[in-house]
């Protein structure tokens, strides 16, 4: 009897506990949708909400969407999307970004940057603790002293470039992204990992490819709330492929961090047979036998104090190579293209070239690139026009953008795409105009 009533004293307590937080999350839910119901966006239905603007579109397709829909109905600098339940809150002008960026409260990037998870841990491009570190990681490498042997590297590395560029796409249509894709990949191998790959002469690297496409089933998952459930995901065409490439990604990562591993040891061991103590960090950078890898040693040291897992850790490294190698060739074969399409900056920036080298083709030092005005300008307008597009915040407080209240839960959606095309900033906004 007595185990009767405290079973029925159970489930009554469980019952309750359970009402309690259903009540208070339909609380939540219905402030949210009052707030949600204020901001300026286009109608949408019931459980799908706006997700039909976005069926069966490719990347550009999506990035389309968002303009008309910036266009539309972002003039106070916010639009509201429904992506099945989820609030999604795109912030298009200076001050509204301004606002979310400049909040130190802002910083979760939310249920739909998880995504990426299986790829990278996203910490390079966060903020707090994480943040920090990788600040402080890169601060490290920018030392006057490292400095001298990263141009060094620089130039050798584009001469390979030009040298591949040369003998193989003279006069043919080429994607330079590949190649330049290889080169900077090269670049932060030898930079910040202290490997040399020589990515530049293995035409079967896989890399770009597996990077690439990652990232569009990626962006795609994200407006496909079906494949919010995990092992759906997993099991379907897109899941599968995407979890391929991301092995092959993780595989490559691993071979860099365990060459430098293999150097680091043989390094030590070689101390040791001296009667050397074993070397600390800061002094193995400096040692001539060794090349220099200042970031990934500091990411090995804390890796082993704070007993992060090997597959952890090899995303953070991810992290960083897509960091340093992916932003820079996209960035590098945009210039390239517009200079390829205007040809009146071509030869602005061959005039300037020649004014500071000539005929020589000795290597490039700090003190030319500080000369490189029209190169300088050239450089800043493709950022203008070609910046990352986009990235996310959640929101787990309410902020306010202007005379509207967004409610903690919506998911930030911040445009710099549609930032950079404002022509509320710009002087002719859709062209290169340096």
């Amino acid at each position: 009897m007595n185990l009767l009533l405290l079973w029925e004293w159970l489930a009554s307590v469980t019952v309750m506990t359970l009402l309690f937080f259903y009540a208070q999350y339909k609380l939540r839910r219905q402030r949210l949708e009052k707030l949600a119901s204020k901001l300026p966006g286009p109608k949408f239905l019931p459980f799908v909400g706006n997700l039909f603007y976005f069926f069966g579109v490719t990347h550009e397709g999506f990035m389309k969407k968002i303009e008309e829909l910036g266009i539309r109905f972002g003039n106070e600098g916010l639009t509201r999307l429904w992506l099945g339940n989820q609030l999604v809150v795109m912030v298009n002008k200076a001050s509204t970004l301004e606002a979310i960026l400049s909040n130190t409260k802002v910083i979760d990037k939310g249920y739909l940057f998880s995504f990426y998870k299986p790829r990278t841990t996203g910490s390079f491009a966060t903020t707090g603790e994480v943040w920090r570190m990788h600040r402080k990681f890169t601060n490290k490498m920018f030392l006057p002293n490292y400095m001298e042997r990263y141009i060094k590297i620089f130039n050798e590395q584009s001469k390979i470039l030009n040298e591949h560029l040369t003998k193989k796409y003279i006069n043919e249509t080429v994607d330079i992204s590949r190649p330049i894709m290889h080169c900077t990949l090269d670049t932060i191998c030898r930079t910040a990992f202290g490997a040399k790959m020589n990515l530049q002469d293995n035409y079967t690297f896989t890399f770009v490819d597996d990077l690439s496409i990652s990232s569009e089933i990626i962006v795609a998952r994200m407006y496909k709330p079906w494949f919010y459930f995990e092992p759906l995901f997993k099991l379907s065409p897109e899941g599968k492929e995407m979890f391929m490439r991301v092995k092959r990604l993780h595989e490559f990562t691993k071979e860099v961090v365990d060459k430098r591993r293999k150097d680091l040891q043989k390094f030590n061991s070689k101390l040791e047979v001296d009667g050397d103590f074993q070397g600390e960090t800061e002094r193995v950078w400096h040692n001539k036998e060794l090349e220099p890898a200042p970031y990934l040693d500091m990411m090995l040291d804390y890796a082993k104090e704070n007993k992060i897992e090997e597959e952890e850790f090899l995303r953070e490294v991810l992290d960083v190579i897509i960091g340093g190698a992916d932003t820079s060739a996209i960035g590098d074969s945009y210039v390239l293209l517009l200079l390829g399409i205007h040809k009146e900056w071509q030869e602005k920036i061959h005039k300037e070239l020649d004014d500071i080298f000539g005929d020589s083709d000795r290597d490039v030092t700090m003190a030319d690139c500080n000369q490189l005005v029209q190169m300088d300008m050239v450089i800043k307008e493709t950022l203008r026009l070609y910046t990352a597009p986009h990235s996310l915040r959640l929101l787990t407080e309410d902020v306010q953008l202007g005379k509207y209240t967004v409610p903690a839960g919506s998911t930030i959606y911040l445009s710099m795409y549609l930032l950079h095309r404002d022509p509320t900033y710009w002087d002719r906004p859709l062209e290169f105009y340096p």
